[in-house]
């Protein structure tokens, strides 16, 4: 008996044996696996040959053999049966607290009696990282309070954002070119969380990994008595990810929503988007997606977008509102929804409008034109569809931009309109905004071509330089025979007369760039730019340190010219009313003239935008009457304003030629004498309230021998401008000017930095007194009572006062007084 009990049991004991798991059949492969960065789990399915019997186990373990196995993973024996011979391995999983992902290779072993049977590898297991700090950040936003407005300089700044529990609170980049907030896994960039009127502005949000909201994520509760405004201003959410997290095909893996945004906190909320970009942000999941760029669950929220750039290049939802609407406004979607949602002035990044779409004044386009979206560069390019199709463009003027769609507006568009004076003046203009795209538009009768009718234009006369530095004259350019072959352009200027006053039809173009060259190719010849700085400034301001290479410069009302055409040569600068500096403004043009040059980088300069001037004007005359044109060679007079005289003029052959108000001691005559022959005589007159008008004597500056000559006459030559001093006692002349002694005041150089010289010419030898006064007629600089012989003396002034104090640039009186006269003369000492 006992034989047969020990038989049977060797027979059961050799059947189990035969009816016993040996090896490992399959593993179902749900690779790759994603796990969380703290402590969990890892599931799979292995397929044996038999059920596991007595004695055998399933253990997650190393390999000995193998180097790329992992040691996070912990050995255990825990496992169950699902059917049959398939079986359900649960793996624990040790947290991740490096900054690295992990990855490696577990593998399963079929264990009877401490012996491995059988072994699988589990290839692709990864595990996102932790160990991140804080945002170098987060402890200026928990210390903020209500109100404040953190600035964040540029740069990069790793780690999340938590904004929990705070109230009117602004987080302001630099710009979101080079103010870059960069995630870390399992946390949104920016998580608002109970709290309310937030605003975002000027950052880049990048690389969050999340489940949810991994750019930006807004929860909690805010109160339903409280209004709460969230604001994104002016940023690119991009590169953001939902998390893929599978611990085994058993088990379903989690769901993505709102990649970019995600929302859902109760109560009443307005979340709007301003400027924003968005654009690859990925739901990277096994499962469900709500929502690419935005996910909101709450019936209470507004969501606007205004003037946005939505480019999610996905054939997944772009947005999930879940029970509420999306309001769309001046932006660019690539993958709109055509429920729960309406766009007004958007365009739809598409070959058509979709079906369905609700909303006003959309269109559809392949091509926004952007110039550089690789490198975040969506700025429109010239030409685009887009530019000026936005809402609001009927109340734009030449100095406004037009409202263009999309996150990035084109700032060199304007609507324009050009308005001119009629008579027999002309307006010497520029045109900063030219409707250039086509280049066709710019051609001359096509840019002026409502004035191209001879029998009712009001334009009357027109000229221009072409580039080679001729003159186009009026002949040429009757109405009705306006060029087809040359363009107009904002770098130049142009004269035009009109019959009656008129303005140009109002039009979209583009504004010249404030950063173009302006070529001055020929030197010693006249280049008319025009001025598109929409500011008025002086030409000191206006043409920096090209000044330097200038000699003569000519507006329509006023000239500054050197006293020689002479590097170093001081200038001559006439004031206006006020005493007001000769100014610039938008829409002018000028004629310059530069000095030779073998640099090239002297033939072209950039405007200057440093600061605002005033505007430079002078009174009209009364007493003399003249005919302008469309030049006029200056003459400068000196004169003492003591005398009473109310305004002088040039004639020749008894017709005024041009006259002038005197109303400072430096005053310009235009003079409008370029069809006189050369050698043509040409006098001198003034009048005074109390006389008639009378020929004066002069002294006249020799540019040649650097002097003052009495004279009678003006003989005209090929000069730029000429320059005289009343009054000279002569025989001749109808009044008796009193006699001054002349002394030339100069400086040089001006502009200065740190210190300018002084100079002028002492006739006799003499007793001298030197004084320098302010505009407010505070004294800044003195010299008292030196002996001085006849001839040029000069002092050092380095803009400080007598204390040794820093006094402002600008318009200085300059008296010297001798035992033989007594000079006060205005001078720009600029600093």
């Amino acid at each position: 008996m006992k034989k047969v009990l020990f038989i049977s049991l060797l027979l059961l004991t050799h059947l189990l044996y035969l009816y016993s798991a040996s090896e490992i059949i399959n593993i179902e492969d749900g690779s790759p696996y994603w796990l969380r960065s703290d402590s969990n789990t890892l599931s799979v399915t292995i397929y044996l040959d038999t059920p596991i019997s007595t004695g055998q186990n399933l253990i997650a373990g190393e390999s000995s053999y193998s180097s790329y196995d992992i040691n996070w993973c912990d050995s255990n024996n825990n496992y169950t049966n699902l059917y049959g011979s398939c079986y359900d391995v649960i793996i624990s999983v040790d947290e991740n607290n490096t900054t690295e992902i992990r990855s490696g290779v577990v593998y399963i072993e079929l264990v009877a009696n401490g012996q491995t049977l059988s072994d699988i590898g589990i290839y692709n297991i990864n595990q996102y990282p932790g160990g991140f700090g804080p945002n170098q950040l987060q402890q200026e936003v928990d210390s903020a309070v209500s109100g404040d407005i953190i600035y964040i300089q540029p740069g990069e700044y790793t780690g999340a954002i938590n904004i929990e529990n705070k109230i009117n609170l602004t987080i302001r980049g630099n710009d979101f070119s080079d103010t870059i907030i960069m995630g870390v896994y399992e946390s949104p960039v920016i998580n608002i969380y109970n709290s309310y009127n937030i605003t975002i502005e000027n950052l880049t949000i990048q690389d969050g990994k999340n489940y949810e909201g991994a750019g930006i994520k807004i929860g909690g509760s805010t109160s339903s008595n409280t209004s709460n405004l969230i604001k994104i201003n002016n940023c690119i959410i991009k590169d953001n990810e939902t998390l893929i997290l599978s611990s085994g095909p058993m088990v379903t893996s989690t769901y993505g929503a709102g990649v970019a945004i995600s929302g859902g906190n109760s109560g009443n909320s307005t979340v709007e988007f301003n400027n924003t970009i968005f654009y690859n942000n990925d739901c990277r999941t096994n499962d469900e997606i709500y929502g690419n760029s935005i996910y909101a669950s709450n019936s209470d929220w507004e969501i606007k977008l205004n003037h946005c750039n939505l480019l999610q290049d996905s054939t997944q939802d772009d947005f999930y509102p879940q029970n509420m609407s999306l309001e769309f406004k001046d932006s660019i979607i690539r993958n709109p929804i055509t429920s729960s949602s309406t766009y007004t002035n958007c365009c739809i990044y598409a070959s058509s409008i979709p079906t369905g779409l609700q909303g006003l004044d959309n269109i559809a386009t392949t091509q926004p034109m952007f110039e550089d979206v690789a490198n975040d560069d969506f700025n429109l390019q010239a030409g685009s569809s887009l530019i000026g199709k936005g809402e609001g463009n009927s109340t734009c003027d030449i100095s406004d931009l037009t409202n263009d769609i999309g996150a990035v507006q084109y700032d060199l568009d304007r609507f324009a309109t050009y308005s001119f004076t009629s008579g027999i003046d002309y307006n010497w203009v520029s045109f900063p905004v030219i409707d250039n795209i086509p280049q066709s538009n710019a051609i001359m009768s096509n840019f002026f071509a409502e004035y191209d009718d001879p029998m009712t234009s009001p334009l009357l006369r027109f000229k221009a330089q072409v580039d080679n530095g001729s003159y186009l004259f009026d002949g040429t350019f009757y109405p009705g025979y306006l060029s087809n072959t040359i363009d107009i352009k904002s770098h130049r200027g142009y004269k035009l007369r009109f019959n009656q006053n008129d303005t140009m039809n109002r039009f979209h173009g583009y504004h010249v760039d404030l950063d173009d060259e302006i070529e001055v190719t020929y030197s010693d010849e006249a280049t008319w730019v025009g001025y598109f700085v929409p500011a008025t400034q002086t030409p000191a301001d206006a043409f920096g340190d090209y000044m330097d290479e200038l000699y003569y410069i000519q507006h329509k009302d006023w000239t500054i010219t050197r006293e020689r055409p002479k590097r170093g040569s001081p200038w001559v600068i006439p004031m206006g009313i006020g005493g007001v500096l000769p100014s610039i403004s938008y829409g002018d043009m000028v004629s310059i003239k530069r000095f030779s040059s073998s640099d090239p980088d002297d033939e072209s300069f950039k405007w200057h935008h440093i600061s605002p001037a005033r505007n430079y004007s002078t009174k009209a005359t009364t007493y003399y009457q003249y005919t302008p044109e469309a030049e006029y060679t200056p003459i400068f007079v000196e004169v003492d304003t003591t005398l009473g005289i109310k305004e002088i003029a040039v004639f020749a052959d008894d017709i005024c030629k041009g006259a002038v108000v005197v109303d400072n001691d430096l005053v310009m005559i235009p003079g409008y004498i370029i069809e006189l022959e050369d050698a043509t005589e040409m006098e001198i007159r003034a009048w005074s309230s109390d006389r008639s008008s009378l020929k004066v004597g002069f002294n006249l500056f020799n540019e040649v021998t650097n002097e003052f000559v009495p004279v009678n006459r003006i003989v005209k030559g090929g000069n730029d401008y000429y320059r005289l001093i009343f009054g000279q006692d002569n025989q001749e002349s109808d009044i008796n000017v009193p006699v001054i002694n002349h002394l030339t005041i100069n400086n040089y150089p001006n502009p200065f930095n740190p210190e300018t010289t002084i100079s002028f010419n002492n006739p006799k030898n003499s007793m001298v007194n030197l004084a320098i006064y302010n505009i407010k007629g505070q004294l800044v600089k003195t010299l008292v009572n030196e002996e001085l012989i006849a001839g040029v003396h000069s002092i050092v002034w380095k803009g400080k006062n007598n204390y040794g104090q820093s006094v402002a640039s600008g318009v200085y009186f300059t008296r010297i007084k001798t035992l033989h006269s007594i000079v006060t003369k205005k001078m720009v000492l600029m600093k």
